[in-house]
C-alpha cells in the first residue's frame, strides 16, 4: 500500500526543530512508510492516534485518516510523551 502524508502545523514546526541528523532519520522512517509500508515500531494509543518510535526517544504522533493517508499531529520526544499524547488527542477529536 501506499501512503499519502499529510502534515499538520504541529509537526511541522517539531521538525523544524530537529538536528540534521534527526532530521535525516525521520525523513527515512517516513519514506519507508510511504514506499514499502513498513512502520517499524509502532503503538496504538487508543482513539485512532498511533505513535512512531525511535530509538534517540523521539516520538511522530499519527492518525490513519483515509484508507491510505496519514496524519503527522505532533512531533515529541519520550520525556514530554504525556503532554503530547493530551494535545494529539484533542487535535484529533476536536
Amino acid at each position: 500500500m501506499a501512503w499519502t502524508l499529510r502534515k499538520l502545523d504541529g509537526y511541522s514546526i517539531w521538525f523544524k526543530g530537529l538536528k540534521l541528523k534527526e532530521a535525516g532519520q525521520v525523513e527515512a522512517r517516513l519514506k519507508r512508510i510511504v514506499d514499502e509500508d513498513h512502520f517499524g515500531s509502532a503503538k496504538d494509543l487508543g482513539d485512532g492516534l498511533w505513535e512512531l518510535k525511535f530509538n534517540n526517544g523521539n516520538r511522530i504522533y499519527y492518525a490513519r485518516t483515509g484508507k491510505a493517508e496519514l496524519t503527522l499531529i505532533l512531533g515529541g520526544n519520550k520525556n514530554g510523551q504525556d503532554k503530547a499524547i493530551k494535545k494529539a488527542k484533542s487535535f484529533l477529536h476536536g
